[in-house]
């Protein structure tokens, strides 16, 4: 026969310091993962997009005023004279945004309805072709009021 109190013994057992070390190790961890989820991540560099001579050009005009190519910031993109490409314009930012081919004066002048490109456009996906006939130098952008100090870009043109 068990004794009662042999069954208060068996029932009130101690935990097992191992499983005191996992819990406390686990709470440890969530801890630093919290601790990190609030650090910020550096800002990428701007990269060079090299297209195949006439392919299509994927830009897309993002909500944090940025030209982007595969999730990248877009400084430059390198083109082969006297070849045609097809930009597809992709704008995310809800808001309206367009995007010229031009010298770098003219980008920051007006009468871009007149330039290559495609005009204002708040969502969706736009495309133009455009041949790269002359050596440039030659840049590309968003010319909307306040933006083109930090949407922009130029391209390389090779032979």
């Amino acid at each position: 026969m068990v004794a009662v109190r042999d069954t208060i013994r068996m029932y009130t057992r101690r935990p097992r310091p191992r499983r005191a070390l996992t819990v406390i190790v686990a709470i440890a961890v969530v801890a630093l993962l919290a601790a990190c989820g609030g650090a910020t991540a550096a800002t990428p560099t701007p990269v060079t997009g090299t297209p195949i001579p006439g392919e299509v050009i994927e830009l897309e005009l993002t909500g944090a005023l940025k030209i982007e190519q595969a999730g990248q910031q877009v400084a430059s993109i390198t083109v082969k004279k006297g070849e045609t490409y097809t930009f597809r314009i992709k704008n995310t930012a809800g808001y309206d945004h367009d995007f010229h081919v031009a010298t770098d004066e003219e980008l920051k002048g007006g009468g871009h309805e007149h330039m290559a490109g495609v005009l204002p456009f708040s969502s969706g996906t736009k495309e133009f072709t455009y041949t790269f006939d002359a050596d440039g130098p030659l840049a590309f952008g968003c010319t909307l009021p306040g933006h083109y100090s930090v949407m922009k870009g130029t391209f390389t043109i090779v032979p």
